[in-house]
């Protein structure tokens, strides 16, 4: 599914300051050492209301995510922008978060 030089442009924030900090998450290795984090500390975890659009070369997905992290609770609208390659392989993943009300 990804492509060479693959990159995820996060939208990381420390959750007792939300304030967006970036980050960029290089290769699949960082990818998944990303996504065990969050299997370890983030509990209760809801997506709703999930939205796809596809154009040639990129995949849109919105949502609304929900949870706790390390004990703070969280509640986003959240919007990420895939980019392919020209074997359709994902090449970045652009993240943005907004809070939003519970």
């Amino acid at each position: 599914v990804l492509g060479p030089g693959f990159e995820w442009h996060m939208h990381t924030f420390d959750p007792k300051n939300p304030t967006p900090t970036g980050g960029i998450l290089r290769g699949i290795d960082e990818m998944v050492v990303e996504l065990e984090r969050r299997k370890a500390e983030w509990i209760g975890v809801k997506f709703e209301g999930l939205n796809e659009h596809f154009a040639p070369g990129l995949i849109t997905q919105s949502f609304t995510i929900s949870g706790n992290d390390r004990g703070t609770r969280f509640h986003v609208a959240a919007v990420d922008l895939y980019t392919l390659n020209r074997d359709d392989r994902i090449i970045k993943k652009d993240t943005y978060w907004k809070h939003a009300a519970p």
